[in-house]
């Protein structure tokens, strides 16, 4: 299907956010089911000699193969982005995911469906 919007996460939704189905649609690991599991995920990630930060991050059950980065992440029912794949926590098993609203802020754009 097409995408129909998108969705912002927080505090008001979470409860119901978790509730929900996701797709996470890979190029490594093409379809696959998942579940929100925390909000507003702070991130220090080393990489080689740089250290990156990565704040206020959506957390899902682990979903990703490497080569994942940059899939979207969709509403099952609704076909609603939530956002687009950053990469693994592999200590808590979770994929993390920046926020489309974040993403669309930072580019000064909209999501046209």
């Amino acid at each position: 299907g097409r995408i129909r919007g998108y969705v912002n996460i927080g505090r008001a939704n979470i409860y119901k956010a978790k509730q929900r189905e996701y797709l996470m649609i890979g190029s490594k690991s093409n379809k696959q089911e998942t579940r929100l599991s925390g909000f507003n995920i702070n991130i220090r990630h080393r990489q080689g000699q740089n250290i990156l930060f990565a704040k206020h991050l959506l957390a899902f059950h682990r979903c990703t193969h490497k080569g994942d980065s940059g899939s979207p992440v969709i509403d099952k029912n609704t076909l609603k982005i939530l956002g687009i794949v950053w990469g693994v926590d592999e200590k808590r098993n979770i994929t993390l995911v920046i926020p489309i609203q974040q993403i669309l802020n930072r580019f000064n754009a909209k999501l046209i469906h």
